[in-house]
């Protein structure tokens, strides 16, 4: 979770990533790590980011290597409860 947090505030800390219009994420099983993170990310289909440049946006930002994202995912819009939070768990069930 806190790595989670981490990346959250280093994607979202002014200049923003502008390949992306917004983004969550969400860990997954890895038999090598025990888990790792994904980022799922609501992007223009037509150009969406690549992991590298993301990743090469967040070392600039400070973010270390080990708190990077090891997947990403491109989605039309992420999934949304009634209040406008994003629901995780949907997540989840997106990429299982």
């Amino acid at each position: 979770l806190l790595r989670c947090l981490k990346f959250t505030a280093a994607a979202q800390d002014p200049p923003h990533f502008t390949q992306i219009g917004e983004g969550a994420v969400c860990a997954y099983p890895d038999p090598s790590l025990i888990e790792g993170l994904r980022l799922i990310v609501a992007a223009d289909p037509n150009a969406p980011p690549t992991l590298y440049d993301l990743c090469a946006y967040l070392l600039e930002r400070g973010l270390v290597k080990l708190k990077l994202p090891e997947r990403i995912h491109s989605v039309t819009a992420l999934p949304r409860n009634p209040m406008g939070k994003v629901v995780r768990t949907h997540l989840q069930t997106l990429l299982a």
